[in-house]
């Protein structure tokens, strides 16, 4: 009889080892089972190559031919679903291409480039994906190209201005010292400069950027979330390593009962202990799966810290910012205070007009108003700070720091773009996942390989009535397990010895010595392993498309950064040129009012029109250094350029 069976078995086995797009279908129409072959080849190629809807056809074509596959049913509504996705991927990026060139027809270039942005984040696999990208690109490099050269024209008006201003400052000097000559005046006592603001009590913690980087990451519960995701991922891989190696467990077991004629008493110990011996492999890739995910995890842990590394940067320059322009009006202020006085008390003696009066109260209630705003701007941009640190008391904080600029960096954008793809965490988590579907898809097909355990305990154990002598004997068992699953269907085969006491008092089992062999052989019961293989094939094809996509993200993203670090540049030299020209302009107003030429309200307007192009410059420094820490969030790489310093 068991030579029937294992004739039988391996007549199945042949049959199902035919091909393994074959191995769900019970039919026995060789034709139909060559061409399901046939379709499920070419449907395959067909979704590999991303041609969906090629697949798809080929799939109904089998559902045509055998209704049944549940296989070719199960591929036919992930491609279906992923059809679907694409179609509606197709139409928003078709939306976003459209509308960016209907902008770029209008030249509204900011405008164009954020719906191109859009379409290429919202499809990256489109055909005209790369042409959507060489546009956008060409729109940032048209407008830099067009600010630089409205730069460089409103360098050389600005020269041609300054030439001419000190041409007027020196004709106003000769004119000052020939009056003071014939008037023979009393030198005026010049005025007392200002006093500077004494510094505020060193009462509060000086902190520079990396000590408010360091608070904010000791306070921060996300980067104490992703440090336990790593402590859990180094846990898993323990266990994963565990596996390998055989499990012992001890076991210790005393009765006392009754029967009908006497007490008794049992006592047993043992040792047991199970090792698998072979699985294909399973366990071996199950620990290089374990090992990805700790570097995963790791990795997450460092994409949580740059991206709150570049939060506090984004607030820390922005903070320095307002500090600057609040300081520069606060200046402005009280010099407007002490040009209002000398013109109320000039108008009260009669001296200045009306009109001049209310004009300098004008200019004066100005510069008030921006510095209340800007002091409250100041104040929410604090709050805003505490709240990105994760501080639970008013923000009490002293940050004393000058940013510099420094033009010579030597920014290059290839070599960003090269820094980016090799150090952004989530380029790495995308190797690694990468990695893991592979991994997973071997698990899945491995699962179809035999495996085979070992099972074992020694001992000794006795049983005997109260007034007797309990005599300890030794026992022990040795148990092997196959298993395979091949087909659809499985095989399980075991092979047991042991040696046991038998037990006298509480059972009629005279037992001492055994062999068992045992066979269990089920029919088409485990189907589900080629729909868990497709699945995990599937999940591959799915994580090289993420990770493709992503490496498209973050380019974009470096070449936006450095486009922004480059108009940052522009800005700089352009507010620095207007910064020399009303400097010259505040000079000229001095002296003309130093010969009564002009009134006090010119003067002040000079100062005020100086005074709004610093704040220009410190606003423009503030992009400057938030480009650079978005530019080093695009690489990967906090710090790498940073404070002026390459």
């Amino acid at each position: 009889m068991s030579g029937k069976f294992l004739r039988m078995f391996l007549v199945l086995a042949l049959l199902f080892s035919l091909d393994p797009a074959s191995f769900a279908k019970t039919s026995t129409d060789e034709p139909l089972l060559l061409e399901t072959q046939k379709l499920y080849l070419q449907a395959k190629d067909f979704y590999l190559k991303g041609e969906l809807e090629a697949a798809r056809k080929e799939l109904l074509q089998i559902l045509k031919l055998d209704s049944n596959d549940e296989i070719a049913r199960e591929f036919l509504k992930a491609v279906s679903a992923e059809l679907k996705g694409k179609k509606q991927k197709d139409k928003l990026f078709s939306r976003h291409y459209n509308l960016g060139r209907k902008y770029y027809r209008r030249k509204e270039w900011d405008k164009a480039k954020e719906e191109l942005r859009k379409a290429v984040e919202t499809y990256p696999q489109h055909k005209t994906a790369s042409e959507v990208i060489q546009l956008w690109e060409g729109i940032n490099q048209q407008i830099i190209r067009q600010a630089k050269e409205k730069v460089e024209k409103e360098l050389q008006v600005k020269d041609k201005a300054i030439r001419r201003q000190e041409e007027k400052i020196a004709e106003l000097k000769i004119k000052k010292k020939i009056a003071e000559e014939k008037k023979r005046e009393i030198k005026r006592k010049p005025s007392q400069p200002l006093k500077k603001s004494e510094k505020p009590a060193r009462e509060k913690p000086v902190v520079n950027l990396q000590g408010c980087i360091q608070m904010a990451i000791l306070n921060s519960l996300p980067v104490k979330i992703a440090k336990k995701e790593v402590e859990l991922a180094e846990m898993k891989l323990f266990e994963a390593w565990r596996v390998l190696f055989p499990s012992v467990v001890g076991e210790m077991r005393d009765t006392y009962g009754k029967t009908v004629d006497n007490d008794y008493e049992s006592r047993s110990r043992s040792l047991q202990f199970q090792q698998l011996i072979f699985d294909g492999g399973r366990n071996v890739f199950l620990l290089h799966r374990a090992e990805l995910g700790q570097k995963i995890a790791r990795q997450n842990f460092d994409t949580v810290k740059q991206e709150l590394i570049y939060q506090v940067e984004q607030n820390y320059y922005k903070l320095i910012y307002l500090q600057k322009v609040v300081k520069l009006q606060q200046s402005l202020y009280k010099q407007a205070q002490d040009f209002l006085d000398l013109t109320d008390k000039q108008y009260k003696l009669g001296y200045v007009s009306r009109l001049e009066f209310l004009n300098l109260e004008s200019k004066f209630n100005q510069v008030g108003f921006s510095l209340i705003s800007s002091q409250q701007a100041l104040s929410l941009a604090k709050l805003k700070f505490q709240q990105v640190l994760n501080l639970d008391v008013p923000f009490a904080l002293l940050i004393d720091e000058e940013l510099s600029y420094n033009s010579d960096l030597g920014v290059n954008l290839d070599r960003c773009l090269n820094l980016a793809l090799r150090n952004r965490p989530e380029i790495r988590v995308g190797q690694l996942t990468l990695a893991s579907s592979k991994y997973g898809e071997k698990i899945a097909k491995r699962k179809g390989w035999p495996e085979l355990s070992l099972v074992g305990s020694v001992g000794e154990s006795g049983e005997a009535y109260t007034q007797d002598i309990l005599r300890m004997r030794e026992e022990w068992s040795v148990l092997g397990k196959l298993s395979w699953s091949f087909g659809g269907s499985s095989l399980d085969y075991s092979y047991n010895r042991e040696k046991v006491n038998p037990a006298e008092i509480t059972e009629t089992n005279l037992t001492t010595e055994a062999r068992t062999h045992s066979f269990k052989f089920g029919l088409l019961d485990n189907l589900d392993y080629y729909s868990k293989s497709k699945e995990a094939e599937i999940a591959f094809q799915k994580a090289m498309n993420d990770y493709n996509q992503l490496r498209q993200k973050i380019t974009l993203e470096v070449k936006e950064a450095y486009f922004l670090y480059e108009r940052a540049k522009i800005m700089l030299a352009a507010v620095e040129s207007k910064i020399k020209y009303y400097k010259k302009e505040v000079e000229i107003a001095e002296l003309r009012k130093s010969l009564d030429i002009v009134p006090l309200s010119t003067l002040l307007e000079a100062k005020i029109n100086l005074s709004e192009q610093e704040n220009a410059y410190s606003k423009a420094l503030m992009e400057y250094y938030l480009a650079l820490a978005t530019l080093n969030r695009a690489m990967g790489i906090s710090f790498y350029y940073s404070y002026g310093k390459r």
